[in-house]
């Protein structure tokens, strides 16, 4: 990358962040919309196939921040317009998950700080051995708009908007769907009695502080394909065992007991031998047998026993069976409402009876 180009490298940082920062709210037209993003395309393009420009490992952080910032800020105005299935928002999708090799600055994204620096960026000749200051930038700092909502489901509707489009346009990040990704790749502490903090790792880490993120995931066919010895289902049914026995096995959340019998519907069966392996609540019991048994007693997850030690219903192993043909054709959730089935039997395939 020649001087001249580093220089408009920067330039072209700083209009674009000028204009985010002049369309800070919700909306944009479609026409900003699009000349930020060719915009960013071509700074994109400039910093990829850069040669020759010195950078600090502060400043490569500055770029990734910027980058990772500047792909939320536009997959938001996508959702807050509702930009429909446009290759745009396929793209910056695909670029969110090329960065963070997750998804999940689309549901809890806080905003990323370029570093400080006091310091002039330097251009090393490499000819000449002479290095050119070129003038510092302002630190770049984004917002969420999702934060701005004062009730929790509007910080849930962008999987809605997100997930469509990622059905319709058939988009694969790293062979997986968007359903079976990490949405987050940290650990979150649970807010209940006991902290309980080395619970998860599974595709859908956000389900226990938007419990109303795992049905979506779950109708749009997460753990579809999964087997019984499925260890992402076994530490999703463990964090629910675990808040349930943390209480003393006196209250759980209705949001979390909803969850988890929404989980028992989508899987074909569950190993217990699996589930007890899980276990990892700060108060473990010292049989992990007697807190599953408990479990199956006070009859919260009417399906566990079942799930876990069989044999499954006929009618579970149909709908198991019909969910997975749809599955492979990328018509679930929509096509099981084209399905030739009276409305009860349809609901009982989208999860939604038992």
């Amino acid at each position: 990358m020649t001087f001249l180009e580093q220089l408009e490298t920067e330039q072209l940082m700083t209009n674009l962040f000028s204009t985010a920062k002049r369309y800070s709210q919700k909306y944009v037209s479609p026409i900003v919309l699009r000349q930020m993003y060719r915009q960013y395309c071509k700074w994109r393009k400039l910093v990829k196939h850069r040669t020759g420009w010195w950078l600090s490992r502060r400043d490569e952080r500055r770029i990734y921040a910027f980058d990772s910032c500047l792909v939320h800020y536009l997959l938001e105005r996508c959702f807050w317009i509702r930009y429909g299935d446009n290759e745009i928002v396929t793209d910056l999708l695909r670029i969110l998950f090329e960065l963070d090799g997750h998804l999940g600055k689309i549901f809890d994204f806080q905003a990323l700080s370029t570093n400080p620096r006091n310091r002039k960026v330097k251009n090393r000749d490499i000819g000449s051995g002479e290095s050119l200051d070129v003038e510092p930038i302002e630190d770049y700092i984004f917002g969420s708009t999702w934060k701005m909502e004062a009730l929790k489901s509007e910080t849930i509707k962008p999987i809605d908007y997100f997930i469509e489009h990622a059905y319709k346009k058939k988009i694969l990040f790293n062979n997986k769907r968007f359903a079976d990704q990490c949405i987050l790749q940290s650990i979150k502490k649970i807010p209940c009695r006991h902290s309980i903090e080395l619970l998860f790792h599974p595709p859908c880490a956000m389900a226990f502080k938007f419990p109303e993120i795992l049905p979506k995931l779950l109708r749009h066919g997460l753990f579809v394909m999964a087997g019984h010895k499925d260890e992402n289902v076994s530490k999703l049914i463990t964090g629910i065992i675990g808040i349930f026995a943390s209480s003393g096995y006196e209250t759980c959340p209705p949001q979390i007991i909803g969850m988890g019998n929404v989980l028992l519907r989508a899987v074909k069966s569950m190993d217990a031998g699996m589930l007890m392996r899980c276990q990892r609540v700060r108060n473990r019991s010292p049989s992990v047998q007697k807190v599953l048994a408990k479990v199956i007693e006070t009859n919260i997850l009417p399906k566990l026993r079942v799930r876990c030690f069989g044999p499954q219903e006929l009618k579970h192993l149909c709908r198991c069976c019909i969910r997975t043909s749809l599955y492979v054709k990328w018509e679930l959730p929509n096509g099981i409402y084209f399905l030739p089935l009276p409305s009860l039997l349809k609901e009982y395939i989208n999860l939604e009876l038992d």
